[in-house]
């Protein structure tokens, strides 16, 4: 059975009200949602070259879910999750790059100690997971769909009011646990984000040994796998995105990390392979180069933010021109806090108080590492040769863009209702969300 841990620390947060559902932001919300519920299942079929369920593709999916739950327990340190409205502290652990080094070592050094696979049994084994990978993930959504509308608890759970398909496709449960294993942290990077990653190192001996060695298919792996190389050690950060603390786990989240992402963040990879990216290793290495650069000034942007979170006093990284301590906005919010007593329905109030940076690359935009995410996800649509061989490459580009667009409005709204008017000083300190004197 599927239940979420007792709650701790009961706390609500409150803020302002939320925008109004007539707002241009709601609006795109709302169509968006209602567009990738139409049309994500026919996009991915017709996108996706499907191969009936082989044996290999059924042992890779068992194999990766046996192996991410298995190493869920190695033993680490703990880190803890933002506090939920419902006053829940969720808690992960911190082994995320033993996770992902342990199934790389696996996959590369295997073959040569007899393991019963090659190097590039991800790239074969892909397209015949997909029906697979479909068929779990509607029955897990079917389990979380059931548990959730009997078991969960508002705020934080249970049936939204919307109806059950809305409550299927949206989910019941925002943090549902298995025992101790969180489902959101097992689907969403133990397997999702791990089958991207190891279907690119794959990719870079299929490549390396084929006779027609097409180098541009070769950075365009590489590429993915340098953006890919830090979100394990660094999973304590995903856990605080709008994915991890807002999106219940519903068809939209869960089919989404469990199909949608192997079979869309690998497009490119495989139209490359498939079709020829039809460029020089000239032009290759340098649209190659110029997504590595799109990927450091990335890390610099994420590394700003978290060390200031960390030392708010502390110059700002790689930023000397920046004041010290950077500039930023104090920013309040209350929580509503209930006694420890079940018996007592008293509540006090306590304000709590974020920093919004406002310095660096912050100060030129409220979401810059989105527009180098974007950026460096084009250059993997030109790799796989989405400009000179098939155009399907450059779908992720396109996708990704949506995506990020789409997830800077809600972010937005939901720090106008927790903040307020110190959001709105925000807003004005930084006028742009993405791209300084565009938008």
């Amino acid at each position: 059975m599927i239940l979420s841990p007792p709650i701790q620390n009961k706390h609500f947060i409150t803020g302002s009200s939320p925008s109004s559902p007539s707002s241009p932001s709601s609006w795109f919300e709302t169509t968006v949602l209602h567009l990738i519920l139409v049309l994500a299942p026919i996009l991915t079929w017709a996108a996706v070259w499907f191969e009936p369920l082989s044996i290999p593709s059924l042992f890779m999916v068992v194999f990766l879910l046996f192996a991410g739950t298995l190493l869920y327990f190695v033993p680490s340190s703990s880190h803890d999750g933002p506090i939920t409205k419902g006053g829940f502290i969720p808690s992960y652990p911190n082994n995320g790059g033993v996770h992902i080094l342990t199934l790389l070592t696996l996959l590369v050094l295997g073959p040569h100690v007899g393991a019963p696979w090659k190097e590039t049994v991800v790239v074969d084994s892909l397209p015949g997971s997909i029906l697979l990978l479909n068929g779990v993930a509607f029955f897990v959504c079917l389990i979380l769909l059931v548990t959730g509308t009997s078991f969960g608890l508002p705020p934080d759970d249970g049936p939204t009011g919307k109806g059950v398909i809305h409550d299927f496709y949206a989910g019941v449960w925002l943090h549902p646990r298995f025992g101790w294993v969180d489902l959101k942290l097992l689907v969403n990077s133990r397997f999702s984000m791990t089958l991207w990653l190891l279907h690119c190192v794959s990719t870079l001996f299929v490549v390396s040994q084929s006779s027609d060695k097409d180098w541009s298919v070769f950075f365009c792996s590489l590429s993915q796998i340098v953006y890919l190389s830090g979100f394990f050690f660094q999973e304590a950060h995903y856990v605080h995105t709008i994915d991890v603390i807002e999106d219940r786990a519903g068809f939209y989240e869960t089919w989404g990390c469990l199909v949608w992402v192997p079979s869309i963040y690998t497009l490119h990879t495989r139209v490359g392979l498939r079709d020829g990216s039809g460029l020089t290793d000239e032009v290759s290495l340098l649209v190659f180069l110029f997504g590595v650069g799109c990927w450091v000034v990335n890390l610099v942007a994420n590394e700003q933010r978290k060390r200031f979170r960390s030392n708010p006093e502390g110059p700002l990284f790689l930023s000397p021109s920046s004041s010290c301590p950077p500039s930023s906005i104090e920013a309040t919010y209350e929580v509503v806090s209930s006694s420890p007593d079940p018996e007592d329905d008293s509540k006090g109030k306590e304000t709590r108080t974020n920093l919004l940076l406002v310095d660096g690359l912050w100060a030129w935009a409220r979401h810059p590492q989105y527009v180098f995410d974007i950026l460096q996800s084009f250059t993997w649509g030109v790799l796989g040769g989405g400009l000179t061989s098939n155009w399907v490459a450059m779908f992720y580009p396109v996708y990704i863009t949506i995506l990020l667009v789409h997830r800077s409005l809600r972010d937005e709204k939901r720090c106008r209702s927790k903040y307020g008017l110190a959001y709105h000083e925000y807003a004005r300190r930084v006028p742009y969300r993405m791209v300084p004197g565009l938008w």
